[in-house]
């Protein structure tokens, strides 16, 4: 399941692999926001965003077996956001479902 995770200053897309019996297995990249990322406004925080999942995507899909994620595969995505983001990423994320 890939993840987003944001505090202020980095933004975190990882790959959690949940292994049974309380195990898990996790691959992450981190990205660094710039001050103007974190005054701009949500869309452009969001593509901020896609395009940082885009690149982690890239780095991490093939078909070879040591590949983490096979081309086609369907993946759940979270979102885990501490302030200074928690109220800019509610808002634009209930936006997206109302």
């Amino acid at each position: 399941m890939p993840l987003y995770s944001t505090g202020g200053t980095n933004l975190r897309v990882c790959l959690v692999t949940l292994q049974g019996e309380g195990q898990f297995e996790i691959t992450q990249s981190k990205y660094r926001l710039t001050e103007e990322q974190k005054q701009a406004d949500g869309q452009d925080l969001f593509d901020f965003c896609a395009e940082c999942l885009k690149i982690f995507l890239d780095a991490n899909v093939g078909s070879d077996s040591e590949s983490l994620i096979k081309p086609g595969q369907e993946l759940p995505l979270g979102f885990t956001v501490r302030p200074p983001f928690s109220d800019l990423i509610r808002r634009v994320i209930y936006a997206w479902i109302s």
